[in-house]
């Protein structure tokens, strides 16, 4: 075929994907069903040659007999009087052999994957009454997500005793296969059994765990003799992070005489499944980024998709039932409120020098809380999410809580003061509970109290006395100043409220 050519029949080729003695794979779109398909043409002197029509032929009824995820699909195949083609699947990766040229440390990370798939798709072939006579890592494809198959069934037949032995040995003499993965009794032209897969497999297994095939030789029949004499050295011998019970079930599979192997496919499943293929285990973190990134990203798409379509409300659902699995709105509001008690609480037991700092920090509150999309400084971090519903619900808190604090304060200019025996609530004590600035008012009103001299000894001890006011209220019993100290849940009188509002700063 030329390459002039862009098109055989209703299928478009665009690209060249691979070629051997016979033919080409070709990337087409085949026009009437619209989908992508390799193509596989028999070049012009094959194309003249009857017997690889009929190979081809032979290929594309075997292809079309098995049905398994890792053997690759046949779809039709055509001999017109100008061109023969097959359509098969498009696996868009390299085979096994680039692989192990290129990167034969991601071939081993993936190699139970390879083994386990490449085992499969043979068992199936052998269960349909078919067998390879052609294993070997060039007919093996794998991605990077380790997915696998099994390709090229040119040389495919049935077993010694059935239909196929014609097609099996056409000519004396001639032997088909590949050398360095020929079984010798491949070799020998002997009747075949689907225990040559086992060889051919096994030599495959080899190079996959070692780096190189067991037998090595730059002249073909010497190569051919080791097959048949030659004993092969185990596979830790050229990597020594193999364990020993993977080396006698590899050394096993390339018994010279086939009553030595494995009896089938099935029994080298369960002893490959009950060993560990190497001592330490490779790094196969490194692995599955490589191979999965492309999937976790369609998978974290999807859960994307997914998640914006789901109700928002069950997505602050769930952020609150993480930190108080008893409620959604109740967490974040008591959290806030826990937060703005400890401030001031925490602020008066400091040291009095620290008193500057207290009268900056009501007007910071104020300033900073009408500006809704910003966090509070009481509000938790772990509500405020990127979502616009968890903001928009952020900022509706920022709003009542900015909204009751003056409101509250607006109640305590009328004088509408708590009731005995409970606490205000924490928005208003942040004006209110720091200490320093009650204690700026006695040096004030200490020139407008000379009667008080006497007794300096008790303004003096009326700072610390928060703890105890009980002791000193019946002493000055007409002052003002003892019930401005007084512990929360005390009534005060409006004349003591009005000095603490002077004393206050501006909102």
């Amino acid at each position: 075929m030329s390459e002039n050519e862009s098109s055989i029949d209703n299928y478009k080729l665009s690209n060249c994907l691979s070629q051997g003695r016979h033919s080409q794979v070709w990337e087409a779109n085949d026009s009437g069903s619209g989908r992508t398909v390799a193509l596989k043409v028999l070049l012009p002197e094959a194309f003249a040659d009857k017997e690889q029509k009929q190979i081809l032929k032979l290929e594309a009824k075997v292809g079309k007999s098995l049905e398994h995820p890792n053997i690759i699909r046949v779809y039709e195949c055509i001999v017109s009087r100008n061109h023969a083609y097959i359509a098969m699947e498009l696996f868009r990766a390299p085979n096994a052999k680039v692989q192990l040229v290129s990167d034969k440390a991601s071939i081993q990370r993936r190699a139970h994957k390879l083994i386990e798939q490449t085992a499969m798709a043979l068992a199936h072939m052998h269960e349909r009454g078919w067998i390879h006579k052609d294993v070997k890592p060039e007919n093996i494809l794998i991605n990077k997500s380790s997915e696998v198959r099994l390709i090229d069934f040119s040389l495919s037949g049935k077993p010694a005793g059935s239909l196929g032995k014609m097609v099996n040995r056409k000519k004396k003499g001639f032997v088909q296969g590949t050398r360095t993965y020929m079984a010798p009794e491949q070799i020998r032209n002997q009747p075949l059994t689907h225990l040559v897969d086992m060889y051919g497999f096994g030599i495959t297994v080899y190079e996959i765990l070692a780096g190189r095939p067991p037998f090595r030789s730059p002249h073909p029949d010497n190569l051919l003799m080791d097959h048949l004499k030659t004993t092969p050295a185990p596979p830790s011998e050229f990597n020594d992070n193999i364990t020993a019970e993977m080396d006698q079930i590899v050394l096993k599979m390339l018994a010279k005489s086939p009553k030595n192997r494995q009896s089938g496919i099935d029994e080298f499943l369960s002893e490959f499944r009950n060993v560990r293929i190497f001592k330490e285990a490779l790094p196969e973190q490194a692995q599955r980024t490589e191979q999965e990134i492309n999937e976790d990203k369609l998978k974290d798409q999807d859960a994307g998709i997914e998640s914006r379509i789901d109700s928002r409300l069950d997505a602050m659902r769930t952020e609150a039932l993480k930190n108080n699995p008893g409620g959604v709105k109740a967490p974040e509001k008591t959290k806030s409120k826990t937060v703005l008690k400890t401030e001031p609480i925490e602020k008066p037991k400091a040291p009095e020098p620290p008193a500057q700092q207290q009268p900056q920090q009501p007007p910071q509150q104020p300033s900073v809380q009408p500006p809704q999309p910003f966090p509070q400084p009481g509000m938790p971090l772990q509500a405020m999410t990127p979502e616009q519903m968890a903001m928009h619900q952020q900022m509706l808190q920022q709003q009542q809580a900015y909204y009751q604090q003056m409101m509250h304060q607006q109640s305590m200019q009328n004088q509408m003061y708590p009731q005995p025996g409970m606490q205000p609530p924490p928005g208003m004590q942040q004006p209110q509970m720091p200490a320093p600035p009650l204690q700026q008012q006695p040096p004030q009103p200490a020139a407008s109290q000379p009667p008080q001299q006497p007794s300096a000894p008790a303004p003096v001890q009326e700072q610390p006395p928060q703890q105890k006011p009980a002791q000193k209220k019946p002493a000055p019993s007409k002052e003002q100043k003892p019930p401005k100290k007084e512990t929360e849940g005390t009534i005060m009188s409006i004349d003591d409220m009005e000095d603490i509002f002077k004393t206050l700063p501006d909102v």
